[in-house]
């Protein structure tokens, strides 16, 4: 993933450096489960497009359906071209973006799919518009308008974490946190993402179990230290235990 956004980046650069004419940030599809860091990375895309100098601001307007469709006829065009125009010289970021095609012909995210269409192409160079969701989910949104897929001209794939990985973004939340992982408690931590993704392979959180399972901990650790007296050891309120990791898996 990161070779592909730095390979997309050198692309740009390379054209302005030969002098090319019309040099514009392409629409892309960020594709992948959730938790695995696509709105963090749009958010990153923004600010290198505006040191590129293809973005006047680069900032990021992350939508969902709600922000997007309205529930009475006419209302949804008007609701998208809101978002449109808040994002304009930045990204729009539309998490979850097969949801607008979930509904049929008659849905009102049709209306937003309508509206979007002409939008990336006539703001070019104005707007980056990224869609973000599920490979399957993705390609009916896709199917929907054939105008979709030849206006996302970038793909990104953002697979699923390791449970190494998490269990170093646990590590890492928690030492942000100020609290100490030891290997014990990592290795404990680690089976417990193992068994959790297994339990749901098919929408498994990814970064945000692992977000959860921090909170958890947190709370298993303020309840153990609960009693103890003022002016205890530091150390003591901030060091986990292999017992503070929970044994119940999230439902």
């Amino acid at each position: 993933m990161k070779d592909v956004l730095r390979g997309l980046v050198a692309r740009l650069r390379h054209r302005q450096r030969l002098g090319s004419a019309g040099v514009v940030a392409p629409h892309l599809l960020f594709v992948g489960p959730p938790g695995t860091g696509k709105t963090t990375v749009a958010r990153v895309l923004g600010r290198m497009l505006n040191s590129l100098g293809l973005l006047n601001r680069g900032h990021v307007v992350e939508v969902t359906r709600d922000r997007l469709v309205a529930g009475y006829v006419g209302q949804t065009a008007l609701k998208t071209e809101e978002r449109l125009q808040e994002a304009l010289d930045g990204v729009l970021f539309i998490d979850e973006a097969y949801s607008l095609a979930r509904g049929g012909e008659n849905d009102f995210g049709q209306e937003t799919i309508d509206t979007l269409i002409p939008a990336m192409e006539n703001l070019r160079g104005r707007l980056v518009v990224i869609a973000a969701g599920y490979p399957a989910a993705m390609s009916v949104f896709l199917a929907r308008n054939e105008g979709l897929s030849s206006r996302f001209t970038e793909r990104v794939e953002f697979p699923d974490y390791t449970v190494e990985e998490l269990t170093e973004i646990l590590r890492r939340m928690a030492s942000a946190a100020g609290y100490t992982l030891s290997p014990p408690v990592q290795a404990r931590a680690a089976d417990w993402l193992r068994a959790s993704r297994a339990a749901r392979p098919d929408d498994f959180g990814n970064g945000r179990v692992v977000r959860g399972l921090l909170e958890r901990m947190e709370a298993r650790l303020a309840e153990r230290t609960l009693d103890l007296p003022d002016g205890v050891d530091r150390g003591e309120l901030t060091t986990f235990l292999p017992g503070d990791v929970p044994t119940d898996l999230p439902r």
